[in-house]
């Protein structure tokens, strides 16, 4: 595990300094001494989601972005034993139709916990209406999963840095 985070400091290293990981370990000194980079840098995302490989495939790219610590749990109640768990998330990111999740009860129940994380909800059949009730409830964001990995690797971004998120169509 130290190991992993020593890797994402490098490579956040390298993406801030637009140098090599090689050109960046040059100076001799260690890039989280060097930048004062640490594990607490680490994106803490929480991806709620029943479909298999959208959830794997999520978890891949965010793990190979480098700065992202990702949990990943297959239903509702899973998001609640993790959030329940005593780690705090940066975001956490909600299936609208995964098994126990009763649509946007769920989210409320999320978003009643105290503290209430910051939470964005995934969809591949949800309408307009529902995206916009979720935003009204407290949601920061609405993703939909026709979205390419990218797209949503940068809506996660804009929404850790404290903006809302839905596409324009």
């Amino acid at each position: 595990r130290a190991a992993r985070r020593e890797r994402g400091a490098i490579l956040r290293c390298a993406r801030k300094t637009r140098n090599t990981r090689e050109a960046c370990r040059r100076g001799g000194k260690c890039c989280r001494k060097k930048h004062n980079l640490g594990a607490s840098l680490l994106v803490r995302l929480l991806i709620a989601d029943d479909h298999d490989l959208l959830r794997d495939t999520l978890e891949h790219y965010f793990r190979q972005e480098g700065a992202f610590a990702v949990t990943a749990v297959a239903d509702f109640h899973g998001a609640c034993e993790a959030l329940d768990s005593g780690e705090s998330y940066d975001l956490v990111l909600l299936d609208y139709g995964m098994p126990g999740m009763d649509g946007l009860d769920g989210l409320r129940r999320i978003l009643a916990r105290d503290p209430a994380p910051r939470v964005a909800l995934i969809s591949g059949v949800a309408p307009r209406d529902v995206a916009e009730k979720a935003l009204a409830l407290g949601a920061v964001g609405f993703l939909p999963k026709t979205l390419s990995a990218r797209s949503i690797i940068n809506a996660v971004r804009f929404m850790i840095a404290g903006e809302r998120y839905v596409p324009v169509d």
